[in-house]
Parts: structure tokens; C-alpha cells; sequence
């Protein structure tokens, strides 16, 4: 939480609230090339990321304690009083209520055709949401997500089943800092990623001014992995070992095992978390924002947070896409949780 608050780009840029450093960060994207502060400023926040991680890594892991009894007892859960209840009730209702906030204004206000001066709209309206697929920007942007995320989601599956099944399947030296590797992008914000390549590349064939696509593939490949390969690291802990010892023993090669026997098991594990990378991927923010940087290669996020600064009607129409993408999210994580079924928090395990 610390992290991603500390690096979180989208929101200061819509509230114009500059006296933060990724706002500082972004602003320095167009003098990076003559004025190092913005190096400084990344050196400095990747300097701050990695002692806050490490060092509540190792403050749990010397507090961490193992507890084993042979005894087992029942464990009887209490039951609340009615205050109580009524406070626990009114706890997460109210957590419940500010967090669903913003997302109903968003949604009043993609169909609000009237709206000053009162609680709710006057008048109700659809046709920001046809404005808003027709728009020559939105077209395109949506065109450009769907291609980018659908070769992330490609290309994730891939370095997925490798990663996964070499994690889970082989011990070899050098596994857990594989694993650890795999997961680090949890922890490593997009708005430096995309800072850091940008300087990298600058100058070069990938250069983002030019043509953006590779870079964003990869950083988008970059930060989603961890979802591919601890859906996968999920499937093969409940398939048997030893049907592919089987296949194996039947004369079957490592490749033909892994393709006729371990890929369709695990099938429903990647589906779930391709479908988690090609969502996510659809609502990258910092890394669009940072690498597209120009209006013809402008993802679907950027795409939104122009025309919420451009047109005299674009905060609507920005909310209407915005409607658009909440469903897009919440229909894939419902689909990867009814896949996955209890085990969504495993995609998430360091």
C-alpha cells in the first residue's frame, strides 16, 4: 500500500495536485534529455521502495515463528452482542460507502444530461457513451489497448508456463531467487519503469517518441507477469506429478509431457490469468502515460486523461469510458475468481 501510494501517478494528474514526486517525476519527462533531476528524484524514490521492502521483509521474517502441536482442539468462534454487531456493521458499511464514492460519481456523471446545483442529475442521458466510441481518439485508443494487451497476453503466457513449471517442477540452483524475481514487479511502480526507459532508450530504434509499441509491450509484459505465473503456480500444485512421470516413463519427451499432459490441466489456470493480464493491461495507467507520446499511439488511460483536460465535454465522456473500463475490470476478476475459485490471494504472494 505504501508503494503503490507513493508512485500512484493517475490520481495526482487528475486532481492537479502537484507537491508529490510522481507528479514532479512526469513533469521532467519532456527535459529529460537536459535536466538530470528527474533521474535524481527516480534514484532517490527507488532507494526509498527498496528500504521500506527489505526492511519489513526482514523485520517479519526474524519475527516469523513456526508453531507446531501435535494436539488439535476445536476452536468455537464467539458470537457478537447487537452493539457489536451493529458496530462492525457500520464499520464496513461506512469503509464500503466512501470506497464506492467515486465510482458512482463517475457513473452519474457519464449519463448526467442536466446536473447543477442538486444531489443527483435533473436530467439522464446515453449519449455520451455512444460520443465517447465514436470519438476519433477513444477508436483509436481502444483499437491500441486491445492490440497491446492481447500480444502481452500472449507474450505472458509463455514466460508464464516457463517460469511456473521451472519454479514448481525443477530444483536447481538459484529457484527462489527466480521466484523472487518473477514477483519483484509487484513491487517496482510503473512510473519508473516507464521513466527508465524512456532515458534508456532515448536516442535509439525503441525510442518512445518515435513509436512507443515495443516498450509498452514490455513494460506492460514486465508488470503483469506475476499474475501468469502465480496462476500457473496454482494449477500445477493440484496436478499429480506423477502423471507426468507417466508420460515420461511411456517414452514421451519433456516438451510432448508438457503440452499433452501438464498444459491442459493447468488450461483453467491460464485462462484466469491471461484474462487478469489482458484486463490489467487494458487499464495501465503510469506506463501509458509516461511512454505514449503521441496522440496516435495513446492507450485507452491516457486517452482518458486528455480528454478530461481537452474538450469543453470531455469529463463526461471520460466517464463513460471510464464506466466502460470499471466493467471491463470487474468482469474479468469475477471470471478469474470463479476459475481460480479461493485462491485469487495466491497471485499476489511474495
Amino acid at each position: 500500500v505504501f508503494i503503490w501510494s507513493l508512485t500512484d501517478l493517475g490520481t495526482p494528474l487528475i486532481l492537479e495536485y502537484r507537491p508529490v514526486v510522481a507528479y514532479q517525476i512526469y513533469t521532467m519527462i519532456n527535459d529529460i534529455y537536459e535536466n538530470p533531476m528527474g533521474y535524481a528524484l527516480v534514484v532517490v524514490m527507488v532507494a526509498l521502495i527498496a528500504g521500506v521492502y527489505f526492511a519489513a521483509q526482514g523485520f517479519f521474517l526474524r519475527r516469523g515463528t513456526a508453531m507446531a502441536s501435535r494436539a488439535a482442539r476445536t476452536v468455537t468462534m464467539p458470537t457478537l452482542s447487537p452493539f457489536k454487531q451493529a458496530c462492525a456493521w457500520g464499520l464496513f458499511a461506512f469503509v464500503i460507502i466512501i470506497s464506492l464514492l467515486p465510482h458512482c460519481m463517475v457513473v452519474l456523471s457519464s449519463v448526467a444530461d442536466k446536473w447543477f446545483i442538486s444531489v443527483l442529475p435533473q436530467k439522464y442521458t446515453l449519449s455520451y457513451y455512444g460520443a465517447a466510441l465514436a470519438h476519433p481518439l477513444t477508436v483509436r485508443s481502444i483499437r491500441n489497448s486491445v492490440f497491446l494487451s492481447a500480444v502481452t497476453t500472449l507474450l505472458e503466457i509463455g514466460l508464464g508456463v516457463a517460469a511456473a513449471y521451472g519454479i514448481r517442477r525443477y530444483k536447481f540452483f538459484g529457484r527462489r531467487l527466480l521466484d523472487f524475481s518473477v514477483m519483484l514487479p509487484l513491487t517496482l511502480p510503473g512510473l519508473i519503469l516507464a521513466f527508465g526507459y524512456v532515458g534508456t532508450f532515448a536516442g535509439t530504434f525503441l525510442d518512445p517518441r518515435n513509436n512507443p509499441i515495443p516498450l509498452l509491450i514490455a513494460a506492460y509484459a514486465m508488470r503483469r507477469l506475476p499474475f501468469m505465473v502465480r496462476s500457473l503456480d496454482a494449477g500445477l500444485r493440484q496436478v499429480d506429478p506423477g502423471m507426468e512421470e507417466a508420460a515420461l516413463n511411456l517414452g514421451a519427451s519433456p516438451v510432448k509431457t508438457l503440452y499433452r499432459i501438464t498444459l491442459p490441466l493447468v488450461a483453467s489456470s491460464i485462462i484466469a490469468g491471461g484474462v487478469l493480464v489482458f484486463a490489467f493491461s487494458m487499464l495501465e495507467v503510469s506506463d501509458s502515460l509516461i511512454l505514449a507520446m503521441k496522440e496516435y499511439y495513446y492507450p485507452l488511460t491516457k486517452a482518458i486523461y486528455t480528454l478530461v483536460n481537452r474538450i469543453a465535454d470531455g469529463f463526461p465522456l471520460a466517464s463513460a469510458l471510464g464506466v466502460i473500463t470499471m466493467l471491463l475490470l470487474g468482469a474479468s476478476m469475477i471470471v478469474a475468481g470463479k476459475i481460480l475459485g479461493r485462491k485469487m490471494g495466491e497471485l499476489f504472494r511474495m
